[in-house]
C-alpha cells in the first residue's frame, strides 16, 4: 500500500497549483496543475481517483480533477467562500457560512444548506472530516468541535471542548481519533466519542494550518507568517514526530492524503 501527499500550493503571486508527493520520498514532489488562482484554495480531499477543492475569492465553487490535473471541472458555485471539504460515500459535504452543503461527486443533486447549524457559528466554521457516520465541525468562535449525522441527525455543537482561544481552523479523522490544529502551534487530539482530549503534539511556534491523517501518520502544514518557512510536518499516529520539515514547498494552503496502491 502506498500513499501520497496531495498539495494545494501558492506560487507566489502566480496561481495555486496541485502538487503530489510519495510520503515515502517527498524529495520527488510534482507541480501536476495550476488549479486555481492565487490563494484561493480553501480545502481539498480525494476520492475515487480525483481530487475535490472548494475554491473562493475570485471563483467561489467546488471542483475536481484528476490526480495529474486532467478532466478539471466545476461540481457547483458556492454562495460564498467554503471552508471543509470531505468526501464520504458518493456524496462532496462542504461548510459554507452557518450550514453544511451536500452534492454528489459527479455535481448532481445539490443542497446548499443540507444541514443548517445555530445563526451563532456563521462565520465561525472552520475544518470538516468524517469517519463515515458522523460528520465533525470546527468551530473557532467557540472553541469547540461539533458532530452531526451524514443524515443530518444527532446534531451536538460542542461534542469536544478544544481549550480556550484555541480556534480549531482544521480536522483529520484516522483510527478512531479526531486531531485539529489549534492556535498557539498545538495540535489536538480526541477520540469520536469526544474523550481523552489533549493537547497532542507541540509541532510549531507558529501554525500549524491545513492537517490530513492516514493510517499512519498525521501530517500539517504551515504557509506563511511569523518569519517561519513553509513546510509539511509529520508525525505517527502516537505521537512521535518523524520528520518536522517533512516537505518544504511554496506556502502549502491545503493538504490531503490519497492511497495509490
Amino acid at each position: 500500500m502506498r500513499w501520497e501527499q496531495q498539495i494545494a500550493i501558492d506560487r507566489h503571486g502566480v496561481g495555486t497549483y496541485l502538487a503530489s508527493a510519495p510520503v515515502d520520498a517527498p524529495q520527488q514532489l510534482k507541480h501536476l496543475a495550476r488549479i486555481a488562482e492565487p490563494a484561493e484554495i480553501a480545502a481539498i480531499t480525494t476520492g475515487d481517483g480525483y481530487v475535490f477543492w472548494a475554491a473562493g475569492y475570485l471563483k467561489d465553487g467546488l471542483f475536481r480533477a484528476r490526480p495529474d490535473g486532467s478532466s478539471r471541472r466545476r461540481l457547483a458555485k458556492t454562495g460564498g467562500r467554503a471552508f471543509g471539504i470531505v468526501l464520504s460515500g458518493r456524496y462532496l459535504y462542504w461548510i459554507e457560512r452557518n450550514a453544511i452543503g451536500r452534492i454528489d461527486e459527479a455535481g448532481a443533486r445539490l443542497r446548499r444548506r443540507f444541514i443548517v447549524l445555530p445563526k451563532r457559528s456563521a462565520g465561525n466554521l472552520t475544518g470538516l472530516t468524517t469517519d463515515g457516520r458522523y460528520l465533525y465541525f470546527g468551530d473557532c468562535g467557540s472553541d469547540s468541535i461539533g458532530r452531526v449525522g451524514l443524515n443530518g441527525r444527532g446534531f451536538n455543537a460542542q461534542l469536544i471542548s478544544s481549550g480556550p482561544l484555541s480556534c480549531p481552523l482544521d480536522i483529520a479523522y484516522t483510527n478512531g481519533f479526531l486531531y485539529w490544529t489549534a492556535a498557539g502551534g498545538f495540535i489536538g487530539r480526541a477520540t469520536v466519542s469526544g474523550s481523552s482530549v489533549q493537547h497532542w503534539l507541540k509541532v510549531d511556534h507558529y501554525g500549524p494550518v491545513g492537517l490530513a491523517a492516514d493510517a499512519q501518520d498525521v501530517f500539517w502544514g504551515w504557509g506563511r507568517g511569523g518569519g517561519a518557512p513553509p513546510y509539511v510536518g509529520r508525525a505517527t499516529a502516537v505521537g512521535r514526530i518523524l520528520t518536522f520539515r517533512f516537505l518544504r514547498a511554496a506556502p502549502p494552503l491545503a493538504i490531503a492524503t490519497s492511497e495509490t496502491g
